[in-house]
């Protein structure tokens, strides 16, 4: 029986990085589906809406993700809001918010939600940081530079 599991982000950078963590293991499938996305401070309740609205469209295994990135001097803005944050300040306009604090501290937060007939199931992980007072590096997309 092959195994297979299909991705639902628009973002094909993301996608390719976890079709790479698979690796030969499992046949996997990346579609970009326009999924409304549920206005929440709870990225696990996000990322459990978007799976349920995937499910019922497309019928098959899957997974779509949510991502928040906290920044503590901020309160933990920009938060779940992080995608719409990038894409009208961008990082330049993060660090312009960031000057003269001190403190640096950030993280990311991600919900991973599997969806298939037998139901939703949510797991989410941290990564702690801190950030940088000017962007760096080639690599990587969204806050990686800084």
């Amino acid at each position: 029986m092959s195994r297979s599991l299909t991705m639902v982000t628009s973002n094909a950078h993301k996608a390719q990085e976890v079709a790479a963590f698979f690796g030969q293991s499992i046949k996997f499938h990346h579609i970009a589906l326009d999924i409304p996305e549920l206005r929440s401070d709870d990225i696990e309740e996000i990322a459990r809406e978007k799976a349920r609205y995937a499910y019922n469209h497309l019928h098959r295994p899957l997974i779509v993700d949510d991502t928040s990135f906290s920044i503590d001097a901020l309160n933990g803005f920009p938060g779940p809001y992080a995608a719409y944050v990038l894409k009208t300040i961008g990082n330049k306009g993060i660090l312009k918010i960031m000057e003269g604090f001190p403190d640096r501290k950030a993280h990311f937060t991600t919900a991973i939600a599997f969806a298939d007939d037998k139901g939703i199931f949510v797991f989410s992980g941290m990564i702690e940081g801190n950030v940088i007072t000017e962007p760096r590096g080639r690599e990587g997309f969204g806050y990686d530079p800084v």
